[in-house]
């Protein structure tokens, strides 16, 4: 007889379509949990000992699907859930694949280990406990979900199962072969080759103008070029060109151009462009009884590009391309591009990936969807839960009209803005400003902006300095889905350099007061400046 302990939830019904807002931080998920079950009167069913209550969770939604915010809420943990009935039971899923965390894990294991060629494994039996029968809705291996109706006491029936185990294996042996073979080439038809018999690798090669050989296992330097036809395990160096048709681990370096036709682990550098065909990882070095693991580095004075995964760094002038998963730190002069995910991408312009871990950094920065901040002037993130993507259409006491694009993250949004206005002083501007949206409720956001505009004043272009800077503080509602309603103040201050016929300072028609001087503008070095406090409202989409 066995008794399990369990914890529960309670509440009267689950709907998991219902709407709820959540801002959580690295918040324990027993608190979460808790907060949830109150608020929305949903109900958990779990067992303590397989989910720990203490782990950090995050979560961003506003007013999104119960299930779409569950599935952010477990998207960094290995817990799955299922509706059984009134309640949500959840579960702990070993396979579930959650990101940068499961890719870690996989790393460590990988660096860990030692790889066989052939693996051997050890068997041996033990009692397999079997678990009663549980609904049909839900699978359950070998754990016991809180909230199935099962007696509290029940009797486990006994089999026979097989673990596999992989023998104890002694560290790869890094010591010099007992066969050490050198070669010497001035160019690949005129070698000289001394020790080793015919097919062993190089373990020195030494190519006056240009050497090639099969494999290397060693050193080989080379004046101009490097050529192997397989595989190299060593270090690499030419004057111009490194070329490896097949794998790669150890560092390669060369004046120009470093290429390898599949993955590479290791170091490599050159003065302009490195080349991977597979995949970058980091070199392991093992010794007696320890195991040592590295970052994979590419450093070029103008490109690197790895058309697999990248696990590492990558360090360039221009730029920097992955076909697949970045798994590390991209910096590049110019831009940063990936087919697949990124953790960290730092450039001078242009920044590209699916999905965003971390951050990314540079004058224009996009992504699919990101898991932390955008820093940039132009931030455009597609999707998911953190997106801010908003169409404007609003008025103030100078601009009758305005309309303006905000796209970024909560955070950090950019907007694009254009106004105008008819009457006494027709005008119109264009400007740019950034801004951030803070949660006050599950329906409600306040939108703290700052934005520059040039204003033109009857005319279609003014040529001289004309600029209105703005800062606005507006309460957002939201009315459906799709549109919310927003109004607050703004502060305004408007420095122009516009003149009369005669050359004196006009200035801007389009304040509607001036509180610096008693209604009449403040010349500060030759321009007119009026600063006023105006209320904006309108619609956003």
């Amino acid at each position: 007889m066995c008794v399990l302990p369990f914890s529960w939830l309670s509440a009267q019904s689950t709907d998991l379509d219902q709407l709820v807002s959540l801002e959580y931080n690295k918040a324990p998920l027993g608190y979460v949990l808790g907060e949830i079950s109150s608020t929305y009167e949903v109900s958990f069913s779990y067992s303590a000992d397989f989910i720990s209550m203490d782990a950090k969770v995050s979560c961003y939604v506003e007013e999104e699907k119960l299930s779409l915010a569950l599935d952010e809420l477990f998207s960094t943990t290995k817990v799955i859930y299922a509706l059984i009935g009134n309640q949500i039971v959840l579960k702990k899923d070993n396979n579930k694949r959650i990101g940068k965390l499961e890719v870690d894990e996989q790393l460590e294991e990988e660096f860990s280990q030692i790889i066989y060629e052939e693996e051997v494994f050890d068997e041996r039996e033990y009692i397999k406990a079997r678990m009663p029968e549980v609904p049909a809705q839900m699978e359950l291996d070998n754990e016991m979900i809180a909230g199935v109706d099962l007696p509290a006491d029940f009797d486990y029936t006994y089999g026979k199962g097989t673990i596999k185990t992989i023998p104890e294996a002694k560290p790869y042996d890094y010591s010099m072969p007992k066969d050490f073979k050198a070669k010497f080439s001035v160019v690949p038809e005129v070698s000289a080759e001394v020790g080793g018999h015919k097919d062993a690798p190089s373990n020195t090669s030494v190519n006056l103008f240009w050497g090639e050989s099969e494999n290397v296992e060693g050193v080989e330097i080379g004046c101009f070029v490097n050529t192997v036809t397989n595989d190299v395990k060593g270090v690499q160096i030419a004057g111009f060109l490194n070329v490896v048709k097949n794998d790669t681990e150890g560092v390669q370096a060369a004046g120009f151009v470093n290429h390898i036709g599949n993955d590479f682990k290791g170091f490599q550098w050159a003065g302009l462009v490195n080349s991977v065909g597979g995949d970058l990882k980091g070199a392991s070095l093992m010794g007696e009884e320890q195991t040592l693991r590295g970052a994979g580095f590419q450093m070029a004075g103008l490109v690197n590009v790895v058309k697999g995964n990248m696990e590492g760094l990558q360090f360039s002038g221009i730029g920097n391309v992955v076909g697949e998963d970045a798994i590390g730190l991209q910096i590049g002069g110019l831009f940063n591009s990936n087919d697949g995910d990124a953790n960290l991408q730092i450039s001078g312009i242009y920044n590209k990936a699916a999905y965003v871990n971390d951050s990314q950094v540079g004058l224009i920065n996009v992504c699919d969807s990101i898991g932390g901040t955008p820093i940039g002037l132009i931030n455009i993130v597609k999707g998911g839960t953190n997106a801010y993507n908003r169409f404007e259409l609003g008025s103030d006491m100078a601009m009758h009209l305005s309309g303006a694009f905000k796209f970024g993250t909560k955070r950090l949004y950019s907007q694009v803005k254009a106004s105008g206005r008819i009457g006494e002083v027709d005008a119109w501007g264009l400007g740019f400003g950034m801004g951030t949206a803070l949660t006050m409720s599950p329906r409600s956001l306040l939108n703290i902006e700052a934005s520059v505009m040039h204003i033109n004043e009857d005319a279609f272009w003014t040529n001289t300095l004309n600029m209105l800077q703005t800062i606005n503080i507006t309460f957002d509602y939201r009315l459906g889905e799709n549109v919310s309603f927003f109004a607050g103040p703004n502060l305004n201050f408007i420095v122009s350099e516009r003149t009369d016929s005669e050359g004196q300072i006009l200035g801007s028609g389009i304040a509607p007061y001036n509180i610096l001087t008693n209604g009449n503008a403040q010349n500060f070095e030759g321009s007119k400046n009026k600063f006023w406090i105006g209320f904006s409202g309108g619609f956003r989409f």
